[in-house]
């Protein structure tokens, strides 16, 4: 039985029939590559989902489809303002954790060695001294202060000229504590930009300035 179905003849199929189905398909076949290969469907999935068009035209797609705003929406200026803004608040940060692990070593946070160091470079202060060198509002710095008054670390001491307010001193121990930090804490930040050269350094150091003083009083 097998041996007849493989030897069956197979039904002819007229030629004019064929011709035309095979123009048909060959029609079909050069259309779908013509129309891949038009300048505006052509193109290549990258990494980082950019469509790379075959005339070298890139268009990036936006990753957030749902996004409320949109960076490219900004004018220049504020483009250019905005990515300062982040480039500053990055770089603060990435020193800033670079440096926290030493200093909790010692059982300070960032802000308390802020007012150790302050003391220990300027002498006695008022809070609102503290403050404004520290860029802290005055409900801060009390909160601060007093973790360190009752680590022994500072004492408030009444001032003699204004028996109202308080001057915020180091104690001994304060004092012996922030002396043993900070020479280490200088090689640290010496260390974490020393991918700048001296004049860079002068530079970045008096642009920054220029960029506080027009934000901030205390500068």
């Amino acid at each position: 039985m097998l041996h007849g179905f493989l030897h069956a003849k197979t039904p002819s199929i007229p030629a004019s029939l064929f011709k035309d189905f095979l123009g048909r398909q060959i029609f079909l076949l050069t259309f779908i590559e013509a129309f891949l290969n038009s300048r505006y469907f052509k193109y290549e999935l990258y990494e980082h989902e950019q469509l790379v068009l075959r005339d070298n035209t890139t268009v990036t797609k936006r990753l957030a489809k749902n996004a409320i705003l949109q960076r490219d929406d900004y004018p220049a200026q504020q483009k250019e303002a905005l990515k300062l803004w982040v480039v500053l608040a990055r770089c603060f940060n990435s020193l800033t954790q670079a440096e926290a692990p030493a200093i909790a070593a010692y059982d300070l946070t960032i802000p308390q060695f802020g007012v150790l160091e302050a003391l220990a470079h300027l002498g006695p202060m008022k809070m609102c001294g503290i403050g404004g060198k520290l860029l802290m509002s005055g409900a801060n710095v009390t909160g601060v202060v007093d973790r360190l008054e009752k680590k022994g670390l500072v004492s408030r001491v009444m001032d003699a000229e204004d028996r109202r307010t308080f001057l915020i001193h180091l104690t001994d121990a304060g004092s012996k504590l922030i002396a043993e930090i900070f020479p280490r804490h200088a090689a640290t930040i010496e260390r974490l930009t020393g991918c700048l050269t001296k004049s860079e350094k002068q530079t970045l150091t008096a642009l920054l300035k220029k960029l506080g003083k027009a934000n901030h009083h205390s500068y």
